[in-house]
């Protein structure tokens, strides 16, 4: 056997164990006040938390959607927070105009935390953090079947560094809207 055939061998072999394994970021211990885990699509209408059971009239997820063009600015929250600051609160009335005037659009709000605390539990607070976004929508007159939630944690910063202003970026939910 020649060098290029056992490389290629170990490539495919690392591929099927990756895929087998999956991509999922949460785990045991990750559970938000909802009991879900934190980075599930879940339905807060009371039902099982299913894609299908979002009423999205034919459509087969979130994925298939276009995203909608706009540039949101992100909320950000203090250190160890899920409450969403007065202050921040005229960054989501945007996007409750635009949901109001279409009713196509969806929204996906990502939850994201700094590099401080256990991944479980910045599991859980970027899950609280686009929990406390949507229960402000909801309150402004957004349907909560138009919004779903994610949580990525620490995965994603946007400032690489480690100082008070670097975490402070990382501290935020972010939107994306899609039709």
């Amino acid at each position: 056997m020649n060098a290029r055939f056992l490389v290629k061998v170990g490539l495919v072999g690392m591929a099927c164990i990756l895929a087998a394994g999956g991509c999922r970021k949460t785990g045991a211990g990750a559970a938000g006040a909802d009991g879900a885990l934190a980075g599930d699509i879940i339905d807060y209408r009371g039902g099982g938390g299913g894609l299908d059971e979002f009423g999205l009239a034919g459509r087969d997820s979130w994925l298939g959607l276009e995203p909608l063009p706009g540039d949101y600015a992100p909320v950000y929250f203090d250190y160890d927070s899920s409450a969403l600051a007065a202050g921040e609160r005229a960054k989501v009335d945007p996007v409750i105009d635009v949901m109001s005037q279409s009713p196509q659009v969806y929204l996906t709000l990502e939850g994201h935390c700094d590099e401080r605390g256990s991944r479980e539990y910045n599991m859980s607070l970027g899950e609280n953090r686009a929990l406390a976004v949507r229960d402000y929508l909801m309150g402004r007159g957004v349907d909560s079947s138009r919004i779903q939630t994610i949580s990525y944690g620490e995965e994603n910063p946007v400032s690489m560094g480690h100082s008070e202003s670097d975490y402070r970026l990382n501290r935020r939910v972010e939107f994306r809207l899609a039709q």
